[in-house]
């Protein structure tokens, strides 16, 4: 997140609602607690189920309101619609969601924060039921330290943009909670992968190994995010340590669990009447040059499983792609990758009868 600088601060608080209502004298207080949030394009932003105590406003850019894949709505930052927060537009949208339609900006604050100084500037007391009927100032409603829930950021990931609400629920109510200290290594790179983990509190270094698809970078995983996923669709070891940075909590899934919920809806083949609808299909096989030269569906590119993720900002957002050969963890793999990057990815398919 990035910081707002009081400049900045004056042309939102003219251009979104109800930060408007906002008095001079209290947008401190609303700095405080306000940030501007990069979305990269197909980031999915919020869904209308979401439990989510965030506001957010279109800074710049703009964002897809999508109900199904045949009804959607973009918005563009600027827009009379944008004035207000996005969530406004899924008070009647069902089962919709918003995603980032391009690279976007939105304005993030907790909306507990900004009732809390809307109220106070209304002169109002907030008061609990007790028997001397205390009287609590607004400040101590305000959680200097809030950060948004894991529940919050794993909803709006890229897997669970693949996932029925239904199948989200279910995934949840199955992990096993194991609680974690700092300095424990909880995978470790070139074993056998048996879980799915997520983060439910704390932090995470993750060392990738030199010769896998990240060439030994490193990243922080923060409560939310998820690893060990790849090796479980690939049924192949780890390309990644991964060690506690701080005490946490984890909740893990089995791999029977880990198929039943997420792989199935992941890496799944093509539908028929998919297919006979498709505008644009495509047909990628992940194999290596030398065994894609010996033999190989006609009309497939190449492109090896350990280049695809260089390649995936090449590719056609608006094609249907069909992932080959069948039979092979890699094309799995790779079906798996390109779902979450917003693809419309499928592992192999059976042609349509004649």
């Amino acid at each position: 997140m990035t910081a707002i600088t009081d400049s900045e601060l004056a042309d939102y608080i003219h251009r979104f609602s109800p930060l408007d209502k906002v008095l001079k004298k209290n947008r401190s207080r609303l700095m405080n607690h306000i940030n501007l949030q990069f979305f990269s394009k197909g980031t999915t932003i919020i869904r209308s189920f979401d439990h989510n105590s965030m506001a957010y406003f279109l800074v710049d850019g703009s964002v897809e309101i999508r109900e199904s894949f045949d009804h959607r709505l973009i918005l563009s930052a600027g827009e009379k619609s944008t004035r207000e927060s996005l969530q406004s537009h899924l008070d009647h949208a069902g089962s919709a969601k918003i995603k980032a339609a391009e690279d976007c900006h939105l304005l993030t604050i907790d909306l507990q924060h900004l009732d809390a100084i809307l109220v106070a500037e209304k002169d109002y007391s907030i008061n609990y039921l007790d028997e001397g009927g205390v009287s609590l100032d607004d400040d101590a409603l305000i959680d200097d330290n809030f950060q948004e829930d894991w529940e919050n950021v794993f909803i709006r990931s890229s897997l669970t943009e693949n996932l029925s609400n239904t199948m989200i629920h279910q995934l949840m109510s199955q992990l096993e909670n194991i609680t974690v200290l700092a300095g424990e290594c909880i995978v470790k790179a070139n074993t056998p992968g048996d879980y799915f983990y997520l983060i439910k509190q704390g932090t995470a270094s993750v060392q990738t190994a030199a010769n896998g698809p990240f060439k030994g970078e490193r990243f922080r995983l923060n409560a939310g995010n998820y690893f060990g996923d790849e090796a479980l669709v690939a049924d192949t070891t780890r390309n990644a340590t991964v060690t506690m940075s701080t005490d946490g909590l984890l909740g893990r899934l089995n791999i029977d669990a880990f198929n039943s919920l997420i792989k199935c809806r992941l890496v799944e083949p093509l539908p028929r009447e998919t297919l006979q609808g498709s505008p644009e299909m495509k047909v990628i096989d992940v194999r290596f040059a030398t065994e894609f030269k010996r033999d190989h569906r006609e009309g497939a590119d190449n492109i090896p499983i350990s280049f695809l993720r260089l390649q995936l900002d090449q590719l056609s957002s608006s094609a249907l792609y069909i992932i080959t050969p069948d039979n092979d963890r890699r094309a799995e793999l790779a079906t798996y990758i390109m779902r979450q990057a917003g693809f419309q990815a499928y592992y192999g398919f059976d042609p349509p009868p004649e």
